[in-house]
């Protein structure tokens, strides 16, 4: 007699005090947002001379199931960037909503990785993200999205929101050649990706709390050890 169980779910409990991001651009699973031109390409079609149809990327599992298995966080207000040469070496930037803000980092940070040729800007995203067990997600940049003429890329890590709740994302910033640019990252731009290490499903619930509370979330100080004592603490 063979028995199956049913893997018992992953709630990820999502926390913001704005109301328009939970409204508007809330976090939601990934196949929510397959891109435009994906949506738009056929699954197979005619090549020279052949007979038979040759498949797209419409058709290849490895990217549904990249867009299935996974949730995904969206840009909660439209940002500007304004970037200089590799003379100048800067960039500026503004969200259109001014309560959002966002951290410059020195190079010295990451010492001489990409010291010279990009910029390093933390975007202060608005959401706190709980999870009641430790489940490991890879924080995958949205890379089928993106417009490959940015002069931006999302840093990849892995995390676990049992410990850390910050949804912080960090994007490097390439100083074009020659000419200055401009470009605008439109509000509800899907960014992050997040894929669970577990068979389990995800189920996603939005919460609106207040800003007292919310900061209360933010336990992780930069560059400390808190991360892994909390972690030992579990454990023991």
């Amino acid at each position: 007699m063979m028995f199956f169980f049913k893997h018992k779910e992953i709630v990820l409990d999502c926390f913001t005090d704005s109301k328009f991001t939970l409204e508007h651009f809330p976090i939601s699973r990934s196949e929510n947002f397959y891109p435009e031109w994906w949506k738009n390409l056929s699954k197979e079609y005619k090549e020279g001379e052949n007979f038979w149809p040759t498949s797209t990327m419409k058709r290849c599992r490895g990217i549904i199931d990249f867009y299935c298995d996974s949730f995904t966080i969206p840009l909660w207000s439209d940002l500007m960037l304004s970037i200089e040469n590799q003379n100048v070496k800067s960039f500026r930037w503004q969200f259109a909503q001014k309560s959002f803000g966002a951290t410059i980092h020195a190079a010295d940070q990451r010492g001489e990785w990409l010291k010279d040729s990009h910029g390093h800007l933390k975007l202060d995203s608005p959401w706190q993200i709980k999870c009641s067990e430790s489940v490991k997600f890879s924080w995958i940049p949205d890379f089928y999205n993106f417009d490959n003429s940015w002069s931006i890329s999302i840093l990849p890590g892995i995390v676990d929101f049992k410990f850390n709740n910050s949804t912080n994302i960090n994007l490097m910033i390439k100083y074009p050649e020659i000419y200055k640019q401009e470009f605008l990252l439109p509000a509800g731009h899907p960014m992050i990706m997040l894929k669970p290490y577990s068979e389990k499903s995800i189920k996603i619930k939005l919460h609106l709390i207040d800003s007292t509370e919310l900061e209360s979330m933010k336990t992780t100080p930069v560059f400390t050890n808190l991360y892994k004592l909390k972690k030992k603490l579990v454990k023991d």
